[in-house]
């Protein structure tokens, strides 16, 4: 749970920090996988302080396309506790960064198609 929680983080703050800049940088090591559910509940805390100039929105991407908005990168301490997925069913997070309104999501770079930079 720990590490789904740094990945996700580190995502909501590199997603912030290349919305507001123009150099394409490669993904971190790790960055791309795609991420399943275990059958239990999902906890997600934001972790690390935001210097970006843009807010960035955590959310939950569902199968019929809506979404569960779960934090932004101004709200650091915040802990929120998303209810269990069936196992093995693909967890998609995406990243809502206002002002370009631009969204970058978990998975192969089929999932955020504007840019492969970002994905968790």
């Amino acid at each position: 749970m720990r590490a789904l929680t740094r990945v996700l983080m580190l995502a909501l703050v590199i997603a912030a920090s290349a919305a507001a800049s123009a150099h394409a940088q490669a993904p971190p090591e790790g960055l791309g996988d795609q991420l399943f559910a275990t059958g239990g509940e999902v906890t997600v805390q934001v972790q690390c302080p935001c210097s970006a100039g843009l807010v960035s929105e955590l959310r939950l991407y569902h199968p019929d396309g809506t979404f569960t908005p779960i934090a932004t990168n101004r709200d650091v301490g915040k802990v929120v506790t998303l209810p269990a997925s069936p196992a093995g069913e693909e967890l998609i997070f995406g990243i809502f960064v206002q002002g370009p309104n631009t969204t970058f999501k978990t998975g192969p770079p089929i999932a955020t198609p504007t840019t492969s930079l970002m994905r968790a």
